[in-house]
């Protein structure tokens, strides 16, 4: 029993007859919803014409069709514009947030934990809590 050489095939070259072989079944497809499409449309107009089977390409190709394939794509790039631009918005809210407010809250969590301190010790020791402790 012996095997040639060229009968074996590569693991690259089975996947890309795969992709090819799922390429070529795709556009199989395509080709048969177009179809089915012309003929639905086909019947419900005249029959036997040859301008039926041109409509689904007429439609296609009309103005109106590319105007709203224009506006979708205008549509499209003005979205991706409004969220680069508010992720860039984000990101300096966060950073600025981070480097400003958090060492804030952080200072302000000690000065209370050490006001806290100050009079409990203070209760300890039986002296009045000063003016500046209860937030006069």
């Amino acid at each position: 029993f012996l095997i040639k050489p060229s009968s074996l095939s590569s693991p690259l070259s089975v996947h890309s007859d795969f992709r090819s072989n799922k390429v070529k079944l795709k556009k199989k497809k395509q080709i048969s919803y177009q179809s089915m499409a012309a003929k639905r449309i086909g019947g419900a107009g005249k029959s036997g014409s040859g301008g039926d089977s041109n409509i689904l390409a007429r439609i296609s190709n009309s103005e109106i069709v590319s105007q709203g394939r224009r506006a979708a794509g205008d549509v499209a790039g003005v979205s991706k514009k409004l969220l680069w631009s508010t992720g860039k918005a984000a990101w300096i809210a966060g950073t600025t947030f981070l480097i400003l407010v958090v060492p804030l809250i952080i200072e302000m969590d000690r000065e209370a934990q050490l006001n806290e301190i100050d009079l409990q010790q203070s209760s300890i020791l039986g002296v009045p809590p000063s003016p500046m402790q209860r937030g006069l």
